[in-house]
């Protein structure tokens, strides 16, 4: 079942993407105002955390892809935005009990906002699927649950920023992810 969900990111990811673009092409309004905004495409990468005894830490390295509203929800300066962020193992973590390795997989779907200005404080709220599996028979688990994180940001020239997050995860895996990222809104 692990590997079989990791063939389905794609798909699904793709399948989103169509569904926002022909949403986002066509006039409307969003909560009353004008819908328009700019894509989101990122990288991160950073240290993946698991609070369970005996776990080192790992590596782990993903995707963002998201919509950035022209105009933050209520009208009260700033951004919202929507984001899809999948990240999976490059360095796997060390398992100090029983002399073996771990990694993860997390897929989430965040909703930010994000304050005013070239330098910039970041919010996020949403949910996460995580799926941790290791090299010790029986040490394997998915779980999902809410997931929140805090950032600082700093706008590079008109469409490129450079993210440094917190994002943590409730729920039976207990991970939290340390990141600095890439983005670039078209």
């Amino acid at each position: 079942m692990h590997i079989a969900r990791k063939y389905l990111v794609a798909p699904f990811i793709l399948s989103l993407s169509m569904m926002t673009c022909a949403v986002a092409d066509e006039e409307g309004t969003f909560f009353g105002q004008d819908a328009t905004g700019k894509w989101i495409l990122g990288i991160k990468a950073g240290v993946m955390q698991n609070d369970t005894d005996g776990f080192g830490d790992a590596t782990n390295a993903g995707v963002v892809l998201g919509y950035r509203f022209s105009r933050a929800i209520g009208g009260i300066g700033g951004s919202s935005s929507i984001e899809l962020e999948f990240t999976t193992s490059v360095d796997d973590g060390d398992l100090s009990n029983v002399n073996g390795t771990w990694d993860v997989d997390t897929y989430a779907l965040f909703f930010t906002y994000s304050t005013p200005g070239t330098v910039y404080f970041k919010g996020k709220l949403g949910g996460m699927t995580t799926d941790v599996s290791s090299s010790v028979a029986g040490i394997e688990n998915d779980a999902s649950g809410f997931a929140y994180g805090v950032g600082l940001g700093v706008k590079a020239g008109e469409s490129g920023k450079f993210e440094l997050e917190y994002t943590g995860v409730t729920g039976d895996n207990n991970i939290n992810f340390i990141s600095l990222g890439g983005l670039i809104e078209f």
